[in-house]
């Protein structure tokens, strides 16, 4: 393998990552990963300028799906969407979504305003929290703290994966009833407590489920899944006394029994069963 000479670089194309998301403190939160992928939007954005590609305020947008950014990064296409909901959770990016079938639009921030935001939102994030719990936390060590805080962190990007993988601006703009939204935002509450749960089992009912397990299975559920656990809500008979446990039992064995559910709901329809 030969070395490089004067120059010999420059005939190259490479991808530019901005050196503030590496320098700047306030970037420490993002991945390198994440900032690998907001090089690669920057870089589609002069596609864009090329094609047109910008919405009625004349902001560009690129389209750059989960799957296109997982072939490049060799990776997975969950992997994909946590490293993505990073650069939305620090405002270098905007998500819009156009519906089932056609890509996302994706605004790419400036990241020097983005980095502005972020010292803002900080600020009143620390002054809110400081407000509201100060009397609770001078009860904890350093060490609670800093876990609390972090669990936070970690809850919130996993609501932000959650509701990106379950396309949960989808399911509401098809039905814009609050109880059925509230439902929604029920079921992925009861989700996020098992993905942050710490135990290694979880009691629903009188059994006893492996939490590493259940959390695989959220981790695979779609905006099918979700359908599903509102018609079995619906459409259940017995009246429900634990809310909490049944979701938890429906949302545990959905991918494996919403296919049998469905199949017996059209044989009942031709059949004439009860």
């Amino acid at each position: 393998m030969d070395f490089f000479h004067r120059n010999e670089a420059e005939q190259f194309a490479f991808y530019r990552i901005p050196k503030l998301l590496f320098t700047n403190p306030k970037f420490n939160n993002i991945s390198c990963e994440a900032k690998l992928i907001y090089g690669l939007m920057l870089d589609r954005m002069s596609l864009s300028n090329k094609n047109n590609w910008v919405d009625e305020n004349d902001n560009v947008y690129i389209i750059f799906s989960n799957e296109e950014v997982a072939q490049m990064l060799n990776c997975g296409v969950k992997k994909v969407i946590k490293l993505i909901s990073e650069l939305k959770y620090c405002k270098l990016i905007e998500v819009k979504r156009q519906g089932l079938g056609k890509p996302n639009l994706i605004f790419v921030k400036n990241f020097a305003t983005a980095d502005n935001s972020i010292n803002k939102n900080a600020l009143n994030t620390t002054s809110e929290i400081k407000k509201d719990e100060e009397s609770h936390n001078s009860t904890k060590t350093p060490q609670e703290q800093e876990e609390t805080s972090h669990k936070k962190s970690t809850v919130e990007l996993y609501r932000e994966i959650l509701k990106e993988q379950l396309e949960y601006d989808i399911i509401v703009q098809n039905n814009k009833s609050i109880i059925y939204r509230e439902r929604i935002d029920e079921i992925i509450e009861i989700m996020l407590e098992v993905l942050t749960y710490k135990n290694d089992y979880i009691n629903i009912g009188e059994n006893k489920i492996n939490v590493e397990l259940f959390k695989s299975r959220i981790w695979k559920m779609t905006y099918s899944d979700i359908e599903y656990i509102l018609t079995c809500l619906d459409k259940t008979n017995s009246k429900i006394t634990n809310i909490k446990s049944y979701l938890l039992t429906v949302i545990y064995n959905c991918r494996t029994t919403m296919s049998n559910y469905y199949n017996q709901w059209v044989n009942n329809d031709i059949y004439g069963g009860g």
